[in-house]
């Protein structure tokens, strides 16, 4: 495939292009399959982002399920695809969790879960909690063991792929009509990083190498699930962090103002908790998610019946 564009950045040695003919933004030329798939097989979980998969105890895995079980966030996702979905199936896949363990909330509602995870030792993990697991890459799935999949899940996983267009086409032969998708992506070169480049003059500090290999944001998301027939539905975010960026903090460079960028997203979210204003709080990141701004993409979609 040829790869048009006109605008693009160096990056440590590396291209990222806004690639006219993909419709987001990605490293250029894109690495190879095979050293992509040993990435994730082998060493990410060690040298990128480590994770003490080895070390949990059997007592530490019932503690963990019990956390799981109180877990916010896991609960709000949940509510939002019994919200969303228009099948009256109970099915989930959810692709490169990693120590994500979303499948086992929803196991504990009674659904069907299936975990696609390509590294071993997380594929391990995920076992010990009884997850059903298939320890390979999404490229690496037949589409046809699956039936009735009601909600999948892609969580940090479209950003690390060498075609998202092939792995959301897979994602829609698995889904079933009125299914849900959930997507979560770095919110890259935003319009609030566009503006913090511009005005001090910076490079896209945000590029994260050699792992990242495309660089979405809301429209660019957007636009690629429907080139693949999906509707979306509902999106929202998490902590605007560029702004802090346009204001003046530049936490890349400070490590003084790195430590303090943690604790003031506390603060903010604690203040309106503290007097029981959650609904506020979604409220005001489903607002900024609509121009555009927020650190993360959380997108859903929904196909069609």
């Amino acid at each position: 495939m040829e790869h048009k564009y006109e605008i693009f950045w160096n990056c440590d040695g590396h291209t990222v292009i806004d690639c006219q003919s993909c419709g987001f933004k990605h490293v250029y030329p894109l690495p190879n399959q095979n050293e992509v798939d040993k990435l994730y097989k082998e060493s990410y979980h060690t040298d990128i982002k480590p994770f003490p998969y080895d070390i949990f105890t059997e007592e530490q895995i019932k503690e963990t399920k019990n956390q799981v079980m109180m877990d916010e966030t896991y609960r709000s996702i949940y509510d939002k695809v019994v919200e969303l979905k228009k099948d009256p199936y109970q099915d989930i896949v959810d692709i490169g969790c990693g120590n994500f363990l979303l499948a086992y909330f929803f196991k504990s509602k009674g659904w069907a879960e299936y975990c696609i995870e390509p590294s071993k030792d997380a594929a391990i993990y995920l076992e010990r909690f009884g997850l059903t697991v298939m320890n390979r890459t999404l490229e690496e799935v037949d589409t046809t063991q699956f039936q009735n999949v009601s909600f999948v899940n892609l969580r940090f996983v479209l950003e690390h792929l060498t075609d998202p267009l092939e792995a959301l086409q897979k994602v829609y032969q698995i889904l079933s009509p009125g299914g849900i998708i959930r997507i979560c992506v770095p919110n890259d070169f935003s319009e609030g990083h566009l503006a913090y480049m511009k005005h001090f003059q910076e490079r896209p500090r945000w590029v994260c190498l050699p792992d990242h290999i495309n660089y979405f944001n809301f429209d660019s998301l957007n636009r690629l699930l429907t080139k693949v027939g999906f509707n979306e539905v509902y999106r929202t975010t998490d902590f605007p962090l560029e702004l802090l960026l346009m204001g003046g903090i530049n936490y890349y460079d400070s490590e003084v103002q790195h430590q303090k960028v943690g604790p003031f997203i506390a603060n903010f979210q604690g203040s309106l908790m503290s007097i029981d204003r959650r609904e506020i709080l979604n409220n005001f990141y489903d607002s900024i998610a609509k121009v555009g701004f927020g650190r993360t993409v959380h997108m859903y979609a929904i196909k069609p019946l």
